[in-house]
């Protein structure tokens, strides 16, 4: 992508946060986005599990988790094989983990388009968490994000979405689950 395409691709993203006291902690994370290296002890837990979250990516989250301006928990949505699920945990944040770990998902890529069974990457899931120390700070919840939504009661600082990646997904999670944090703060990965 040329740079004209990529700024305007930003200025739409900048134009469109609707909460403004948000805009610092955002533009600082943008700005710094290739500068948050994340301490080698947690990457080395972290890339051990499968999963398809890079290095810098995993900076950025850790450093959101550890600066979110706002205490309390992390509602997850999509967690695979818990890359991401570990650097919240790691970062000292209470997680809620929503996934479906299911082939009744439209897009079917994390599971090899349905070659690699989804039990076995639940499993692998849970034995990461055991690994990584973290089983105490992380809530499961198994299903489909829409349905889950429908029945959740808790609150928390952040929303991290990563479970379904079309537009409609998204704007769908968000739109269920945004009501869950104290002041529609989220941080959204699509």
């Amino acid at each position: 992508m040329s740079l004209l395409p990529r700024i305007k691709l930003w200025l739409g993203f900048f134009t469109k946060i609707s909460y403004q006291r948000d805009l610092p902690l955002v533009i600082s994370a943008f700005r710094h986005r290739h500068t948050h290296p994340i301490p080698s002890h947690i990457w080395q837990m972290i890339d051990k599990n499968g999963g398809f979250l890079s290095r810098k990516e995993a900076g950025l989250l850790y450093w959101a988790a550890c600066n979110w301006p706002v205490a309390g928990s992390v509602i997850e949505l999509g967690s695979y094989e818990g890359r991401s699920t570990g650097i919240f945990a790691l970062a000292g944040r209470q997680v809620y983990a929503v996934d479906a770990w299911s082939l009744d998902v439209a897009d079917l890529s994390a599971f090899g388009q349905g070659t690699v069974q989804a039990d076995i990457v639940f499993d692998r899931f849970k034995a990461n968490l055991r690994d990584m120390q973290i089983e105490n700070k992380v809530s499961i919840h198994r299903g489909l994000t829409s349905t889950v939504a429908k029945t959740w009661h808790q609150e928390a600082a952040i929303l991290f979405i990563d479970a379904g990646h079309t537009y409609q997904d998204v704007k769908s999670d968000l739109r269920l689950w945004t009501p869950h944090l104290p002041s529609s703060r989220n941080f959204t990965d699509a």
